[in-house]
């Protein structure tokens, strides 16, 4: 069995999906590779798709929304997976973003960053363990992310 490697928009998505997967794959290799924003990420993954070196590895590509047209943005992502020769790569566009789903309002910028350790990527790996995939309200969807390997053939 080969691994799963998520291309993520940012750490507190990695850090949510590290501790959300294993609890329906138990024994899936998984890699999750956090990168600095959503510019960051299209302008690196393609590269990583064409110099990976483990052929049986299937990625996932996570990027926000961020109020984009969903359609144009899934069809960017994916020329971009064409340019890095893995057309097998399957793209998910996050509704909304994890880190404004968990934050608290009350938290400033500067108030993050003067804190020891990220907040956010802290709530995302406490929220994992909550999430309830009965009883979604229609904002962020976990189960994207079991389908989405199931559709890469893991099971």
């Amino acid at each position: 069995m080969g691994q799963v490697a998520f291309l993520l928009e940012e750490r507190s998505m990695e850090a949510f999906l590290e501790k959300f997967i294993p609890r329906f794959f138990p024994d899936l290799p998984l890699l999750c590779i956090a990168h600095n924003g959503k510019n960051d990420l299209e302008k690196r993954f393609p590269r990583k798709l064409r110099s990976w070196g483990n052929p049986s590895t299937r990625f996932v590509i996570l990027r926000d929304n961020d109020n984009a047209d969903c359609k144009a943005l899934k069809t960017k992502l994916q020329a971009l997976c064409r340019d890095g020769g893995r057309e097998d790569a399957l793209v998910r566009i996050v509704c909304q973003e994890l880190g404004r789903r968990f934050r608290p309002r009350s938290y400033t910028s500067a108030q993050r960053r003067a804190q020891n350790g990220d907040p956010f990527v802290y709530r995302s790996q406490s929220i994992s363990q909550f999430q309830d995939l009965s009883r979604q309200s229609g904002q962020v969807h976990p189960w994207h992310n079991v389908h989405a390997i199931n559709k890469l053939g893991f099971q």
